[in-house]
């Protein structure tokens, strides 16, 4: 999925995204999409690639941070 903050163009990768099963019933039974429903308690990070292995090893490290992930990248443009 690509998207856009105001000239900023990223790349979501949905396949990432952490889902539990009750996330999964709700959406398969609402009919809501989780990306666009408040969801408290997540962080999403924007950090420098060539830093992100390191910051996500020391999130991994703590309890609350066992499921983070990367789950797309900012582009330079929407060509990339």
């Amino acid at each position: 999925m690509f998207f856009s903050f105001p000239c900023v163009p990223c790349v979501l990768w949905l396949e990432k995204v952490a889902k539990h099963l009750t996330t999964e019933y709700t959406e398969n039974t609402l009919g809501l999409d989780p990306l666009y429903v408040a969801n408290e308690g997540k962080l999403v990070a924007i950090v420098a690639a060539d830093q992100a292995d390191a910051i996500l090893a020391r999130m991994k490290n703590n309890p609350l941070g066992v499921d983070a992930c990367i789950i797309g990248e900012v582009k330079a443009s929407r060509k990339e």
